[in-house]
């Protein structure tokens, strides 16, 4: 029970103190003007973190936390509709607006996407295939223009750890890698702390 509660303590000291305090600094600039993290990093970090928060449920038989993600696309992390039929709005509206493949887009999924540093986002199908399984997720982040806009293609899927691989092209991948290693992804570049 006290690792059960261990990991739960740490996850809320995340949620109070290192989301309000850091999550800004993910996307800015330290007191020198250099980058904390590159900017598309935060951006996986943002949908992480939105993801952590979308339906967290109590497992009864586990007395712990279960979740169930957003699969459907980026932007429904913003525009998909709460209990009440309000727009949740877990993850900033330009990173909705970065979404390449939209289910919902406020009105119009129609709208072309707009690259957030230079960054266009999707979610993608699991290793296995598929989207059924809502209690995993997986994201890219990809140049808009290669190499102008950025050479690295980088995917996450739930446990925060962050792959990056330069595919020598944009458009991303449609899968998580079913073998990180065996497919020259470098990481874990960077982890959620």
């Amino acid at each position: 029970m006290f690792r059960d509660m261990r990991g739960t303590v740490s996850m809320l000291a995340f949620q109070l103190i290192f989301v309000p305090v850091c999550a800004h600094s993910l996307v800015s600039c330290d007191q020198r003007g250099k980058p904390a993290l590159p900017p598309e990093i935060g951006l996986l970090f943002e949908i992480h973190y939105a993801q952590m928060r979308f339906n967290p449920q109590r497992d009864p038989s586990t007395n712990g936390v279960v979740h169930e993600f957003w699969r459907a696309d980026v932007a429904g992390l913003y525009y998909s509709k709460d209990d009440h039929g309000q727009p949740r709005k877990l993850i900033d509206p330009r990173t909705a607006a970065a979404d390449a493949h939209p289910t919902i887009r406020g009105a119009d999924v129609s709208q072309e996407p707009e690259a957030r540093f230079g960054y266009l986002l999707r979610q993608i199908e699991l290793p296995e295939g598929g989207w059924a399984d809502k209690t995993r997720f997986a994201v890219v982040a990809y140049p808009e223009v290669y190499p102008t806009t950025g050479r690295f293609t980088y995917v996450m899927n739930q446990s925060g750890i962050v792959y990056r691989k330069d595919l020598g092209r944009g458009g991303g991948v449609d899968r998580y890698p079913m073998n990180l290693v065996g497919e020259s992804w470098d990481g874990p570049s960077f982890q959620i702390p």
